[in-house]
């Protein structure tokens, strides 16, 4: 079993819970475009109701709206409607598009919660996740559409994004950062 929920849940700690779900924001922002991909290619899904999750938790963050429960959980239902699942699932880029989905619905969770579990578990899925986008890269193929989770071995594409990760825990966890405006967000997108 990886030490890297534990790893990652103990430097998440430190954030505020608006520095927490703009974590969880910026990493589907991050995961997004696999959505995208998958959707282009598959000629299904939906892009427009993650936009819309990641647009919510933005609001959020700068207070310009507060999604009721209510609401959220509505977004969590069409996020899971977009979400692939096996009978959509022409290759290993549907499991890239469902990881983009489960990160949205965990982030849209700890809008609920405040229970760092669901931004733990953005960052675990958004580290395998680049995994699986080597794999496909290099022609990686199951054999089947039931893309199971990659091995944990590490790969400079993993490295790459638990740097990113941790450059951003980083950022977000300096106190001039505590007031989180659009030009740190802008700023924070290509940490």
């Amino acid at each position: 079993m990886s030490s890297y929920p534990a790893k990652i849940r103990k430097r998440l700690s430190v954030l505020s819970d608006k520095a927490k779900l703009l974590f969880g924001a910026l990493t589907c922002e991050h995961l997004y475009p696999n959505y995208v991909a998958f959707q282009q290619k598959a000629d299904w899904g939906d892009a427009q109701v993650l936009f819309r999750a990641i647009q919510a938790m933005h609001l959020r963050i700068s207070d310009d709206i507060s999604s009721s429960p209510a609401q959220i959980l509505g977004l969590m239902d069409c996020v899971e409607l977009a979400m692939p699942g096996v009978n959509q699932c022409p290759d290993p880029s549907s499991q890239l598009a469902k990881d983009a989905c489960i990160i949205t619905l965990s982030s849209l969770e700890y809008m609920i919660t405040k229970d760092i579990e669901s931004i733990v578990a953005v960052a675990t899925y958004a580290r395998d996740a680049v995994k699986i986008s080597e794999q496909t890269q290099q022609g990686f193929s199951s054999g089947s559409c039931s893309a199971t989770r990659p091995n944990t071995a590490t790969s400079a594409s993993m490295i790459r994004e638990i740097r990113r990760q941790i450059n951003l825990i980083q950022e977000l966890s300096k106190p001039q950062t505590q007031h989180i405006t659009p030009a740190l967000i802008d700023s924070l997108r290509t940490k």
